[in-house]
């Protein structure tokens, strides 16, 4: 699957699957992969212990900082809307999330299990919940005034999260697919590097 490109990925998990059960399964898919790329960038830029964050404060400080809370308040975004319920508002609206694929699964002990690991990602992800209804989603008075704090997010969390997202999404990779797919494998950065190559060639001028 890893050699495929989107559209036939996306046409696997439809085949096999059918289309609901596909097409919710795939947007899944699609988007931890994204978010494992933006995880890599965002590592690339503000953690990795190199130096790069010492270019980006010297040449472009202001917009540094905003790129640094943009993707890290996307990332903590997409996180808790991995782990939303299957519906909102009175059930009115449905919800692409982990539990959402749960309803197409007729294999009781593969439910089971992803029903079991859905419960550790809930007690590990709690931290998101928190920030997108205090931060994220509107300006809560107490968090923003200074009055009340919220748990500290941290780059490991992040990680973690991510690395328990992909270990049950190839929990389906491997009951239906007999594969399991490498979300964090071998990443060539594009924009982080290739930024941080440019702002040091101004060092050379």
């Amino acid at each position: 699957m890893s050699t495929q490109n989107s559209k036939e990925v996306k046409t696997e998990f439809i085949t096999k699957l059918g289309i609901p059960f596909g097409n919710n399964l795939y947007f899944l898919h699609n988007r931890l992969t994204t978010l494992h790329v933006i995880f890599e960038e965002f590592n690339i830029l503000y953690h990795e212990k190199n130096g790069n964050v010492g270019t980006i404060n010297k040449y472009m400080p202001t917009m540094g900082l905003y790129l640094q809370n943009i993707l890290w308040d996307y990332m903590l975004l997409e996180i808790a809307k991995f782990m939303d319920p299957p519906a909102s508002l009175q059930k009115k609206n449905k919800n692409i999330s982990l539990s959402s694929s749960l309803e197409f699964i007729e294999e009781p002990n593969l439910k089971k299990k992803l029903e079991d690991k859905l419960k550790n990602l809930k007690t590990q992800t709690g931290y998101v919940k928190e920030k997108r209804n205090k931060s994220l989603s509107h300006f809560d008075f107490e968090y923003n005034t200074g009055i009340k704090k919220i748990h500290n997010t941290s780059i490991a969390s992040i990680r973690e999260t991510l690395r328990l997202f992909s270990e049950y999404l190839n929990e389906y990779h491997n009951f239906y697919f007999n594969s399991t797919f490498h979300y964090s494998g071998d990443f060539i950065s594009g924009g982080a590097r290739s930024l941080l190559y440019h702002l040091r060639l101004l060092e050379k001028m």
